[in-house]
This record gives structure tokens, sequence and C-alpha cells, in this order.
């Protein structure tokens, strides 16, 4: 399954590398015909999926084996005298510290590991709520594309993954606004978390607390 799927992302890349090399030397390009079946977006999609997912999927599983089995590497905090804290005589489980972390609190992580790893773990956590908006963005701006009515432009998308997408909907259609009202979602959202946060009112305050 694997082996297929690189032969297609492979013979995908060919192709695309043939036409662009036509559309180049020639004054009139041709394209090189090209297999649908094979070179579809949901065909490369899935075979993205597969190869790249399969790579992070072992990776991360050779980590969570690894963060265990040798253990010095990853937490210096644990054993080297002058580096001891507390917050990290834990190591946790194999897969239980994806959660578990969420547990210590910022008092602890600034006081154990101080002020940069906290602002750094900080801007995570916002960017993690922002992805989430933009995926309850995508939940409904989906169905908005794919329903889209076709015109001249869009009558040859099949593709079930391009129709899923803006690609599919027509110029000048109504339902353009709604990525409009999704782009203000999201940015407002993120100018909330801003305020919300008040970053340098807050990192100001902890930096006075730290160095006084």
């Amino acid at each position: 399954m694997l082996d297929d799927n690189l032969l297609l992302y492979q013979q995908y890349h060919e192709d695309r590398f043939l036409q662009d090399t036509n559309s180049s030397e020639t004054a009139a390009p041709t394209a090189v015909p090209v297999n649908d079946a094979d070179t579809n977006e949901s065909a490369i999609l899935r075979a993205t999926f597969v190869i790249y997912g399969s790579v992070l999927l072992g990776v991360f599983v050779l980590f969570c084996y690894v963060r265990l089995k040798f253990p010095r590497p990853y937490n210096l905090r644990n054993w080297v005298e002058d580096l001891k804290t507390p917050i990290a005589a834990n190591q946790f489980g194999f897969f239980s510290w994806l959660w578990q972390l969420n547990a210590i609190t910022e008092d602890e992580i600034l006081n154990d590991c101080g002020l940069d790893a906290l602002c750094f773990l900080r801007v995570l956590r916002m960017g993690s709520r922002i992805a989430v908006v933009a995926c309850f963005n995508a939940i409904w701006l989906l169905p908005i594309y794919a329903t889209a009515p076709s015109d001249d432009a869009t009558d040859d998308i099949t593709d079930r993954v391009v129709k899923l997408t803006i690609a599919h909907v027509p110029v000048g259609s109504k339902r353009l606004i709604g990525t409009v009202i999704a782009a203000y979602i999201l940015f407002g959202y993120v100018m909330y978390l801003i305020l919300a946060v008040s970053l340098p009112v807050w990192l100001g305050s902890l930096r006075c607390a730290v160095l006084s």
C-alpha cells in the first residue's frame, strides 16, 4: 500500500515536471496526457496522508518509547544537580504525558522553568486556540463550498476534494460572503485573545516580579 502511494506521488510530480518543461520550451504549450484517475487531488491527498502520516506516527511512537527508556537527554532538570526541580520528577506514562502536562500550573512553570518557558508555552496555547477556531470555520464553510451551483468556470470540477474548496464557488457568488465572515471571525478572535491575554502588560508584570 505504501509502495503504491509512493509510486503515485512520484508519478504525479514527474507529470507536473513534464508539463512545466513542455510549456517553457514550446511556443504553443501542449499538456502531457495525464491519467485523471491517478493524479486527481483526492488521490494525491490520500497518498500524502499515507506517506507523511505513517512517518509522523512512527516518529511519535518512537519518541514516546525513547523518552522513557533514555530519559536523561529529554529531562535534564531531573538529574543535573544545578537544574533539578520538583516539576521534572514525574516522567508520566507512555501517552498520558499528553494530557497530564496540562495539570501543571503557570506558577509552577514560572518558578521551576523560568519566564522564557512560560511565555513560549502561552504563545503555543494561543496558537492552538486559533487553530480550533479555524477548524470551526471549516465545519460550516465546507458545505457552503460543496453545494455551490456550477457555472462555465466550475463545470469541469469533478474531484470531491476540490469541490470542498473555494475553487468550486463561481465568481461573484453570494457564497463568498461566508469566506469574509469566516475571516472576520478568525481575525476578531485573534484580536480578542491579544486583548484578553494583554501580553505586554502580563509580560511586564511578570518580568518585574522575576527581577525583584
